[in-house]
This record gives C-alpha cells, sequence and structure tokens, in this order.
C-alpha cells in the first residue's frame, strides 16, 4: 500500500521502489531473503487527477520448508501483492 501510496503522490521509481521494499522488512526476514529480492513494478500516474490511477506490484519469491517441502503440489512460488489508488500528486 505504501509504494502505492508513494506513486499516486508523483514520486519517482526508485523512490517508490525504497518505500515499498521498506514497508514490509518483515518478508524478508521470515522468508530469509536479501532486501533487494523483492520486486516491485508500477504503473504510473498519466495525468494525476482525473480518476487516473496507479498502480504497484510488488513479489518475491517463496519456498516451503519441511515437511509441506515433500509433497508434489508444494513447489516453489512467486508471492505478490497489488495495490492501486487514485493519483494526486
Amino acid at each position: 500500500i505504501e509504494g502505492a501510496r508513494a506513486s499516486a503522490l508523483g514520486r519517482s521509481a526508485t523512490d517508490v521502489t525504497s518505500i515499498a521494499r521498506a514497508s514490509a522488512p518483515q518478508v524478508t526476514q521470515m522468508a530469509g531473503l536479501a532486501a533487494g529480492s523483492i520486486s516491485v513494478a508500477r504503473t504510473a500516474c498519466p495525468t494525476p487527477g482525473n480518476g487516473a490511477t496507479t498502480e504497484v506490484t510488488t513479489s518475491t519469491p517463496f519456498t516451503w520448508i519441511t515437511p509441506v517441502a515433500l509433497f508434489p503440489f508444494a513447489q516453489n512460488r512467486t508471492v505478490a501483492a497489488t495495490s492501486r489508488m487514485v493519483c494526486v500528486g
């Protein structure tokens, strides 16, 4: 959500990425991942106002731990979340 808010306010792609990653430090800690392993993609605001929206998607790899990893359905996955906000900046 914080990445979408930053994008809606007109922040740069670099800022949006930094803010999105910083808003969920527990994700990397729980998964044992490096901070840079959270991918951030966004659609920038075309024009502020007039109901235009921006969308930010964050994703990270997910690996099952045992004993779940022994089941055939337990393949590595990518976990993602998307937030959308109206452009105001």
